[in-house]
């Protein structure tokens, strides 16, 4: 095959073959070109003689989609190589590879299983229920590392505009770079793309220019947020595949949950071999649904269930814990990072117009410590300040009956919020600020939390 009716667009181009052939039958052997005309029939060129040394086959373009093959009247020619449309085809281009690189379609969570024996593995380009963006040209793109000893294929699996499936002929996978597109078309589809053989090995793998494998990382140290093991808002299951879920509805909500329901997630850090999730709902009749696994991606990741006409649960499920995120909003609701209410109050005890360590934030920790009176403010009232060493702690003093509860745990403690205020105004951020400075119980106990909270009373 040079081209098929389902490669689009690419179809229309001129199609090259070049063989260069070392050796012909006694008798020789002939070539004939096949192709689809405008109109959908079959064309037979007339029978070409083929010559030892190159042998270039040219079919011109044309304005419409179509096939393009070659037949030859011999199996025993004998060639030393061939490329088609400029893409080599032998000898092999072999890419030198260590042989831990990358991952198998059988080890990536990108790849769904199947239940068809020579297609074991699965790939999602867009579902039914992408809507608009399934009817966009598809794409996947992923270098081979390694293939079976002998070999492996792809095909195309999509819907059509009525309904029905449709799976082109099965294309030979190559090392090094695959690029597979599908055309656009101008109704809602599903596109999958199959894999012949588990133990195909890749390096990079992206789907719609979004990649999958490998996982990028922050070489600048770990990255923002949290995991979904340290965020409160989703919980445990007990399911070896599905450990985390996030409620987006419950039957008990009523009406809302008829409604469309939306997470939005910004990942900023996945494990090594990717993540996915998955959407379960309740029927109109009450039973259990599960849909097919997702791959999460780096960035922003919006998944919607459209809305029905029943009340009814709807949840994600997550196959990793340790899926790391710095903004999740559920129904256009922020859940993380928490919306912090401005509280009243201000770190700037002695109001000279700033919050200083060696001043507001020494004079919290010392009060916090029981100290008053002279030990409390000696040497620690900034030399701008207005206030008499009286006013200064009672400013401190109001502070403890409310907003000085940094991890908001219903107390005010030296060692947990004096500490971590003064470990604040001298620059510390992050881990080394609430290392062993959280109550057990605290409603604020992240990094992000605290510094949001401290920030939200800075003067």
């Amino acid at each position: 095959d040079l081209a098929l009716v389902a490669d689009g667009v690419t179809t229309q181009s001129a199609q090259t073959l070049s063989i260069n052939i070392t050796e012909l039958p006694e008798a020789g052997a002939n070539y004939r070109v096949y192709k689809t005309t405008a109109n959908g029939s079959d064309f037979f060129g007339s029978s070409v003689e083929l010559d030892l040394g190159d042998n270039i086959i040219t079919v011109a373009g044309v304005a419409f989609d179509r096939t393009v093959k070659l037949q030859f009247s011999s199996s025993e020619i004998r060639f030393d190589e061939l490329s088609v449309n400029g893409s080599q085809l032998y000898p092999e281009v072999t890419v030198p590879t260590d042989p831990q690189t990358g991952i198998t379609a059988g080890e990536s969570p990108a790849f769904n299983p199947t239940s068809i024996a020579a297609w074991p593995r699965v790939i999602d380009l867009a579902l039914l229920g992408d809507g608009a963006s399934s009817q966009a040209e598809q794409t996947l793109s992923i270098v081979v590392t390694e293939l079976p000893e002998d070999g492996a294929d792809y095909r195309v699996y999509k819907t059509t505009a009525n309904g029905e499936d449709f799976f082109a002929n099965p294309q030979a996978l190559t090392l090094g770079e695959n690029t597979i597109t599908v055309a656009a078309v101008t109704f809602d589809r599903a596109v999958k793309i199959q894999l012949s053989s588990i133990d195909v090995k890749f390096d990079s793998l992206s789907v719609n220019g979004g990649q999958l494998y490998p996982v990028a990382t922050d070489p600048a140290g770990p990255a923002a947020g949290i995991t979904l093991d340290e965020s409160s808002d989703f919980y445990d299951k007990d399911n070896a595949t599905w450990k985390k879920v996030i409620d987006l509805a419950l039957i008990a909500d009523g009406a809302t949950s008829q409604s469309a329901q939306t997470l939005s997630i910004n990942i900023t850090e996945l494990p090594e071999a990717g993540a996915n999730y998955r959407v379960y709902k309740t029927t109109a009749n009450g039973e259990d649904f599960f849909a097919n696994p997702q791959a999460l991606t780096l960035g922003d990741n919006t998944i919607t269930v459209a809305g029905v006409a029943f009340n009814r649960t709807v949840k994600l499920q997550f196959s990793s814990s340790e899926i790391r995120f710095d903004e999740l909003s559920v129904n256009e609701s922020q859940l993380y990072p928490e919306v912090t209410v401005q509280a009243e109050g201000s770190w700037d005890f002695d109001q000279d117009g700033t919050a200083d360590a060696l001043t507001d934030g020494l004079m919290l920790l010392r009060y916090t410590f029981g100290l008053r009176g002279d030990t409390l403010v000696s040497g620690a009232i900034a030399a701008g300040s207005d206030l008499s060493e009286s006013e200064v702690e009672a400013n401190i003093a109001q502070s403890t009956t409310g907003f000085a509860d940094i991890d908001g745990d219903g107390g005010v403690d030296a060692l947990t919020d004096g500490l971590m205020l003064l470990r604040y105004l001298f620059g510390l951020r992050g881990a080394t600020l609430i290392s062993g400075a959280t109550a057990v119980g605290a409603d604020r106990s992240t990094a992000a939390d605290v510094e949001a909270y401290i920030i939200s009373l800075m003067p």
